[in-house]
């Protein structure tokens, strides 16, 4: 089976934004899948990782299509110049201005600019190759709208795969979008989740928003991990860590007051709250109003390999999503790698979406709504006294490997593509 994947993301891109689509082909072209990916040449990230240049089969055929990436005007902007900057407070005119521009100009995402040149390329090695299917991952949604054209000329099935929803993404509602604005992406979307034969999804609420859009089929593939985390704590340390970005959107306020409370209770270990990735300034302030600062790390930015190596350390891993109606379907990548590590989950923000229940499942962690100080409290108390602990489903988390997904994928991939 030839499979050409479009996609933004692709190493040297680090972050999470590559993962998905990076270990599917990965682990499709070790199947004997033969993977053809269209890329962006000198595309600007947020984050480089170059160690994920490694994970990259020397069969899988890379193509680069040169790419005219705004983002690295966006960066100079204040308050936009980080990742996550469309969720960022504009109170700067210059600010406000560039967020209006991106809203409305630049639909549906500043990569808009890159899709007649992925068109033509895929056409091209189309005639080459003679590809059995093609998928488009996205964020950004962009991406799709290759897929949309490439269908409109030829026959040829489509998986779009949707990392993260489209209009129903709970900062979609931030942005300062026209009457006219919108309803360009309404149509677009809809024209992409109609068209594409299969749509595909990340959670079993996001897939039922997309059958709600109007998707002819929807189907979910998680993301996984790649091997367990060995664990490599260190006597006498204790460790709460959340791996990830911090933005405004994500409070992590009852955690650290249950954390202020157990450094004012217990302080036989070197109880320590530690924060990697980027922090906005208004929630390092946040918590240095709480807590001493020789007890929170803050390493900032790190490579896949780093970030795995601060799970292995931790002997708490938290897990940070924004209460609103679309994070009932939102399951951060992260967390199957924080399944991985095998330590307790501290979930904070949604105790009834599809993570909570994954979590809940496997018997990994305990989910909290964002004012639950109090029973949060308890819980860490529970941890740091390893007192009468669940032990995780291993047999669960299992099916979670991305090997297992990547198999989940080429099952689908062969249903659509030899009907």
């Amino acid at each position: 089976m030839k499979v050409l994947f479009i996609t933004y993301y692709w190493p040297p891109a680090g972050g999470v934004s590559p993962q998905r689509i990076l270990h599917f082909v990965k682990n499709l072209s070790e199947a004997g899948v033969d993977c053809h990916v269209i890329c962006p040449r000198n595309a600007s990230y947020y984050q480089i990782d170059e160690n994920l240049q490694s994970e990259i089969p020397a069969d899988v055929s890379i193509h680069q299509v040169v790419i005219k990436d705004i983002t690295s005007f966006i960066k100079k902007v204040p308050k936009l110049n980080q990742e996550g900057n469309i969720k960022a407070k504009s109170t700067g005119l210059l600010s406000r201005l560039a967020k209006w521009i991106r809203a409305n100009v630049f639909i549906p995402d500043p990569k808009m600019n890159w899709v007649k040149a992925v068109t033509r390329k895929a056409l091209e090695l189309h005639k080459k190759h003679a590809f059995d299917l093609i998928f488009t991952n996205g964020t950004p949604h962009s991406v799709h709208l290759s897929g949309l054209a490439i269908s409109e000329q030829i026959t040829l099935p489509w998986i779009a795969d949707f990392r993260d929803p489209w209009t129903k993404m709970d900062y979609f509602q931030q942005l300062p979008l026209t009457k006219s604005s919108l309803r360009k992406h309404q149509n677009l979307e809809k024209k992409v989740i109609t068209k594409a034969d299969v749509v595909l999804t990340v959670s079993e609420n996001w897939r039922k928003d997309f059958i709600a859009l109007g998707a002819n089929r929807a189907e979910v593939i998680t993301n996984g991990f790649d091997d367990y985390i060995k664990k490599e704590r260190t006597p006498n340390e204790f460790l709460i860590s959340h791996i990830g970005s911090l933005h405004g959107d994500r409070s992590l306020d009852s955690l650290v007051k249950a954390v202020k409370r157990l450094l004012d209770k217990e302080d036989k270990q070197q109880i320590k709250l530690v924060l990697v990735g980027g922090i906005s300034p208004e929630t390092k302030t946040s918590i240095l109003q709480f807590l001493p600062e020789d007890r929170v790390i803050m390493p900032g930015v790190v490579n896949h390999k780093e970030a795995k190596q601060w799970m292995a350390k931790s002997s708490i891993l938290v897990l940070a999503i924004n209460d609103s109606k679309a994070s009932n379907g939102r399951i951060p990548a992260k967390l199957f790698e924080y399944l991985a590590a095998g330590s307790p989950i501290v979930c904070l923000g949604n105790d009834s979406g599809d993570a909570a229940e994954l979590i809940n499942k496997t018997l990994s962690g305990k989910c909290f709504k964002q004012e639950s100080t109090e029973d949060i409290s308890a819980y860490l108390n529970k941890v740091y006294s390893r007192n009468d602990l669940e032990k995780p489903k291993t047999d669960l988390i299992d099916e979670y490997s991305r090997k297992n997904k990547a198999m989940e994928l080429k099952a689908l991939m062969e249903s659509i593509a030899y009907k």
